[in-house]
């Protein structure tokens, strides 16, 4: 399968972030190309939008995971002191939102 074939059929829910990466930059690079012989296909502008949005959503997918892991490390550090400050804290708002 060609490049330009890969983008024209381009599947975002069959498809890894390493090879979403490698296809943006193929399709960044073929649309500069096209544009140097003022050829600009909406086609192709539209694939690269879409993987560079996927792309995006995925990274930010992880980064979210790896703050939650983050913060479940941090709790289980905390001392119990902390944890019923913490907690005597969250009562106290939640009853002021009720009152």
């Amino acid at each position: 399968m060609t490049v330009l074939q890969a983008l024209r059929n381009l599947n975002l829910d069959a498809i890894e972030l390493d090879e979403a990466i490698a296809l943006y930059a193929q399709a960044k690079l073929t649309a500069e190309a096209f544009t140097e012989f003022a050829v600009e296909p909406a086609w192709l502008l539209d694939v690269k939008e879409r993987l560079g949005k996927w792309i995006k959503e995925r990274r930010r997918d992880a980064i979210e995971h790896e703050l939650k892991l983050a913060i479940a490390d941090q709790d289980k550090l905390k001392t119990m002191d902390e944890k019923r400050s913490e907690t005597a804290a969250r009562i106290a708002a939640l009853r002021a939102k009720l009152a």
